[in-house]
């Protein structure tokens, strides 16, 4: 029980440190809204990394396999990823007048934090590439139960350090580099947004 505890814990990591277009926007809602929306954010995208450990315990995601349906979610997903980039856009053309920007709802952040998570086609990519190490475990549900919890610890682990560090950064940065620093996560969401679409679109086409 302890190996899956650390397969999970190994793979929860594996899922929530890599730089991709989650932790962007968990950097970019914490340095402008404030530790809790990038925390409610990243827990968020924790429940969506539970999800996909439930569905391949239930044997589900092989139906990703079939270029189209992961095309069309690749496509889906990144048409969420250019909605976060607009959002960034939008708001760092936003007066503030010296003043803070509005904290946001925690549930709103954790909802999105799903959402964008559960149809990112990269967190989709590396669980497919994981499928096989959590195949044998498909139908003991102890073991199921252990790999999770290792997954909790991982990310949530990963979440509390990482906004605690864009914390303590945030009191030094000023509203202006804020308003930059959303021009440029609006842009590097553009691009992971751009790569997903076309590779989406790749797949459908392919499988027609």
């Amino acid at each position: 029980m302890l190996q899956t505890f650390i397969l999970g814990l190994l793979l929860g990591l594996g899922a929530a440190v890599p730089m991709g277009p989650v932790n962007i926007e968990i950097m970019r809602r914490n340095l402008t809204y404030g530790w809790s929306a990038g925390v409610t954010l990243g827990l968020g995208a924790c429940a969506a990394d539970l999800c996909y450990i439930l569905v391949l315990s239930l044997g589900l995601l092989s139906i990703l396999h079939y270029p189209l349906i992961l095309g069309s979610l690749g496509m889906a997903g990144s048409l969420v990823l250019a909605w976060f980039a607009y959002g960034a856009f939008r708001l760092s053309t936003t007066p503030t007048n010296g003043h803070e920007v509005p904290r946001k709802s925690p549930l709103r952040s954790f909802i999105e934090g799903l959402a964008m998570t559960l149809v990112n086609p990269f967190t989709v990519l590396f669980w497919m590439s994981v499928s096989a190490q959590l195949a044998s475990l498909s139908g003991q549900s102890h073991s199921i139960g252990f790999a999770a919890a290792g997954v909790i610890l991982g990310t949530v682990s990963w979440i509390a350090v990482y906004n605690t560090m864009l914390h303590m950064t945030r009191k030094r940065i000023t509203p202006h580099i804020r308003k930059i620093l959303n021009v440029i996560a609006g842009l590097v969401l553009v691009g992971f947004a751009i790569y997903g679409f076309i590779h989406g679109l790749r797949l459908t086409t392919t499988s027609m």
